[in-house]
């Protein structure tokens, strides 16, 4: 599993270098995460904590909120509401 930091996703997210966020439900379907495809590295990355542990939100308006104040614009944003497959 490839993985970002949050400081590593804002720093790119403000120069412009995030193709894509897409946020999914885990595993256990009770939070959502955030994963990320940057312009210059095409590989999906899962957005992690500090301590390299997945960060998971349990809100998607508190998940806007924070993305909308943190990344400013970035171009593509996919949300899925269930596992697919």
């Amino acid at each position: 599993m490839n993985t970002i930091t949050e400081a590593i996703l804002v720093d790119n997210a403000r120069n412009g270098a995030v193709e894509l966020l897409k946020i999914a439900p885990s595993e256990d379907q009770k939070g959502f995460l955030v994963y990320v495809v940057l312009t210059w590295k095409p590989e999906e990355m899962v957005l992690v904590t500090n301590k390299k542990q997945p960060r998971y939100w349990a809100s998607l308006d508190r998940l806007y909120a924070h993305m909308e104040s943190k990344y400013g614009s970035v171009s593509t944003i996919s949300v899925f509401f269930k596992k697919v497959g």
